[in-house]
């Protein structure tokens, strides 16, 4: 028996490589499910050692996290919102004429953009 079981490597694969091919899903489930070395693997699906080896560790590494990035955007709105990227041009212009972090923070107010002031200032030292 491998590292993993079938169904614990299905699920994760499911919903943490869905964009993986099936070759490469296969070459790993063979490491990592039917405990196959790597250059075996390789040698039966006509890749490099190596190959196989990073697409292990990849695994391993989406495996290893409780939660993705993705799945955590999901539910979880984030605190305050970017600097859309139509605003961006303007928010230069405020800048590059001596408005403040406070005046531009005020800008994006009246256009229903909420960044917190601390934020601006950090954006303004990089327009600037």
């Amino acid at each position: 028996m491998g590292a993993f079981s079938l169904d614990d490597f299905e699920r994760i694969a499911s919903t943490r490589c869905p964009r993986w091919s099936e070759r490469s899903l296969a070459a790993v489930r063979r490491v990592l499910v039917d405990d196959a070395k790597a250059l075996d693997v390789s040698a039966e699906m006509d890749m490099l050692p190596q190959q196989v080896n990073v697409l292990r560790d990849r695994f391993l590494h989406r495996a290893a996290a409780k939660v993705t990035a993705s799945e955590f955007m999901r539910s979880t709105k984030p605190d305050h919102m970017l600097l859309p990227a139509t605003l961006k041009p303007e928010v230069r212009v405020l800048v590059s004429n001596g408005y403040s972090p406070r005046q531009v923070s005020a800008y994006l107010q009246a256009n229903d953009v909420d960044i917190p002031v601390n934020d601006i200032r950090e954006l303004w030292e990089n327009l600037k």
